[in-house]
C-alpha cells in the first residue's frame, strides 16, 4: 500500500489541476470549497481520476460532501480504498 505521504501527493497534485490552482494553495488551504474553482461537477472528475490513478473503485457511502471538500478527508478516503483493494488481492 502507498504511504500516505504518498497518496497525499497524488491527491493534492490532481485536485491542484482539476481545480486549476497551484498545490502550494491546497497546502496552505485544504478545504476544497474554499477554492472559487470548486464545484460538484470538478468533484466528480477528481473522484474518476483519483479512482483511475490508484485502480481503485470508492465505496459509494464515503462519497459525501464532508469527504469530497477537503484535502484531509479526500486522502483517508483514498487509503481506505487502497487498503480495501489490498485486502481483497490477499
Amino acid at each position: 500500500m502507498p504511504e500516505r505521504t504518498s497518496l497525499r501527493d497524488t491527491v493534492l497534485s490532481r485536485a491542484a489541476r482539476i481545480l486549476e490552482v497551484e498545490p502550494g494553495e491546497l497546502r496552505t488551504q485544504p478545504a476544497l470549497e474554499a477554492h472559487p474553482t470548486f464545484s460538484s461537477f470538478r468533484m466528480v472528475d477528481l473522484v474518476e481520476e483519483l479512482e483511475q490513478e490508484l485502480d481503485v473503485t470508492f465505496d459509494a457511502a464515503d462519497l459525501t460532501i464532508d469527504n469530497l471538500r477537503h484535502l484531509d478527508r479526500l486522502t483517508d478516503l483514498a487509503a481506505r480504498a487502497v487498503e480495501a483493494r489490498t485486502t481483497q488481492a490477499v
